[in-house]
């Protein structure tokens, strides 16, 4: 009996210590958006390139599988997309990404046309990070709004 309670003590010790190893929390993981370079119109349509710092604040090497990504421009549901090379980003480590979006002339009407006459637009940049860890991939949400205009962002 004493040693099925012994065994049974190291196994919930094992297994919690193991959920707390595989746990990544929000806070161990921050995004921030840089800018963005709107590149120059081209056949195909309007390059976009954002760029992001991921930041790990925990004291463990994280493994960042995707980042996922959406823009929305004055209101609108504009782009969306995502990075799936996988990311090492090490202990309170930082690294930038580049989230690559090509707009097609065809799918954004007036957007485009404000995007061209270089005024300034509305945007909201969200997504997640999805980040491995034991027991599946969590993802850390992040955002960011502002004005996107000929000078990059605002």
């Amino acid at each position: 009996m004493r040693k099925m309670l012994t065994l049974s003590f190291v196994w919930l010790a094992t297994v919690t210590g193991c959920a707390y190893l595989g746990q990544v929390s929000p806070d161990d993981i921050k995004v921030k958006v840089l800018d963005v370079d709107v590149g120059v119109p081209r056949s195909g349509g309007l390059p976009l390139n954002f760029r992001v710092l991921l930041t790990n604040f925990s004291g463990a090497t994280q493994k960042i599988q995707a980042v996922t990504y959406r823009l929305r421009v004055n209101e609108e549901q504009f782009l969306s997309g995502d990075v799936t090379t996988p990311i090492v980003l090490e202990q309170n480590a930082q690294t930038e990404v580049e989230l690559p979006l090509q707009v097609n002339y065809e799918s954004i009407g007036k957007t485009l046309k404000s995007l061209v006459r270089l005024t300034k637009n509305r945007y909201v940049l969200e997504g997640d990070v999805v980040v491995d860890s034991l027991f599946g991939n969590v993802r850390v949400p992040f955002r960011r709004d502002g004005e996107i205009g000929p000078a990059g962002l605002e």
